[in-house]
């Protein structure tokens, strides 16, 4: 084998661990999804469960022929705003105790319990129909196990402390993207707004329904039954 080949074969061997850490085997149907069938869980997936990827399906369609036009989504509703991307501030490991719904978890960092909630996206709440499904998928991808935070913001609640961060687990996935893919949440700023519109366009999760009850909808809708009634 000549000097040249050897060379081209070292390179590819030493690009290959750095590949995409997202990506795992196997192909996808016309929805952009495919079943789960091997190493389930180092994916954050129970085995034979059927998932989407959005982000393959462009690659995965013919080259040739009319592209179809996709509607944009429709301008959020009064009160809501997608913003900017928040200003990045410390990061750090946390291990994760409770998945609470699909934008919140706590978590114990440096000895003490603290809540967390995902930045630029909104879950549906537990009472909701995609409430429950959007927990269980957050919780397959970070319960239990150690995650590097960056928090973006601090404010209180109720409840106490809650700080704002972006997520990535050990493997470098972001699982605010992967719900906002999976159509299990929106997005509330310009970091996920590509991918709410590619799982829109696919008609996936919550976009399975033409006008799906958002989070700060129901959330103003409760407040309201709850508030009392003038005498």
């Amino acid at each position: 084998m000549s000097v040249k080949k050897w060379i081209t074969l070292g390179v590819i061997a030493w690009l290959m661990p750095w590949a995409d850490p997202v990506a795992h085997p196997g192909g996808i149907d016309g929805r952009g999804g495919h079943t789960c069938r091997t190493r389930c869980a180092d994916w954050g997936l129970r085995n034979g469960e059927y998932h989407f990827h959005p982000e393959r399906v462009k690659s995965s369609r013919p080259r040739s022929g009319p592209k179809k036009r996709v509607e944009q989504p429709a301008p959020p509703p009064s009160g809501f705003q997608i913003s900017k991307r928040p200003k990045e501030q410390q990061e750090q490991w946390v291990d994760v105790e409770r998945v609470i719904d699909g934008d919140t978890f706590t978590g114990i960092d440096q000895g003490v319990v603290r809540r967390f909630r995902l930045v630029c996206v909104d879950a549906p709440e537990l009472e909701q129909a995609s409430g429950e499904p959007a927990r269980d998928r957050l919780a397959r991808f970070i319960e239990d196990r150690a995650v590097r935070v960056l928090i973006k913001e601090r404010r209180k609640d109720d409840s106490g402390e809650l700080l704002g961060v972006e997520v990535k687990d050990s493997r470098g996935r972001d699982p605010a993207r992967s719900l906002v893919l999976e159509g299990l949440a929106w997005a509330t700023c310009e970091t996920y707004e590509g991918s709410m519109q590619d799982a829109r366009a696919l008609e996936i999760g919550l976009w399975a329904t033409s006008d799906p009850l958002s989070p700060w909808a129901f959330r103003k809708r409760e407040f309201r039954k709850r508030a009392p009634s003038p005498r």
